[in-house]
């Protein structure tokens, strides 16, 4: 892990908050494979408590524990799934309400390129997907995003894409939304901590 150009890259730019997703979420991934509940809750809040964007990891890998538990019948998987999952959709709520009541709102901008002109809205972003997916197959595959997807797939040999459990495809949603689809400089680049 250590050795990956997309982890060693972003890590090691600046002490960022990112910086404390990967252990994170190997820890919630370590507190499902284990079937450790207090690990699982733990890891969770630890990682909706990084940023507000995070919930995404949480409310994917919850997805992922659904689709998984309806497909092999595991039934404390469907539990654990939707609970991550109802946890993760609330907290991003309070965190974006938050933020927008408090601050400066959530960095919708980034995804400006995937929204239609003068919104500001992430349900845009999701419309756009909905409606229109090859804008967004467009996007994720930009000259400088295929080097992006170069540099953190090919050490890996493409082993994310070689597998029988199609469920496990729903793991690579945070690659695209967080890395693919936005068009801002700093996501699809491996020397900065969103990698």
């Amino acid at each position: 892990l250590l050795l990956l150009p997309g982890f060693s890259g972003g890590v090691g730019y600046d002490l960022h908050e990112n910086c404390f997703l990967t252990p994170l979420i190997l820890w919630l991934f370590l507190g499902i494979d284990r079937r450790c509940t207090w690990l699982t809750v733990l890891s969770s809040l630890l990682i909706l408590g990084v940023k507000e964007d995070a919930a995404v990891y949480v409310a994917i890998l919850a997805l992922w524990l659904i689709v998984r538990a309806l497909l092999h019948s595991i039934r404390r998987d469907l539990m654990t799934g939707l609970g991550l999952f109802v946890l993760s959709l609330l907290w991003f709520l309070l965190v974006t309400d938050f933020l927008a009541e408090i601050g400066d709102g959530v960095m919708t901008y980034r995804y400006q390129n995937l929204m239609p002109p003068d919104s500001e809205s992430l349900l845009d972003v999701v419309l756009t997907a909905l409606l229109h997916p090859m804008k967004v197959v467009f996007e994720c595959v930009d000259p400088e995003k295929i080097h992006f997807i170069a540099l953190t797939m090919l050490p890996l040999l493409g082993l994310p894409l070689l597998t029988r459990r199609y469920e496990r495809f729903l793991l690579l949603i945070p690659y695209l939304l967080i890395n693919l689809m936005p068009d801002y400089v700093y996501q699809h680049d491996i020397y900065f901590q969103y990698t």
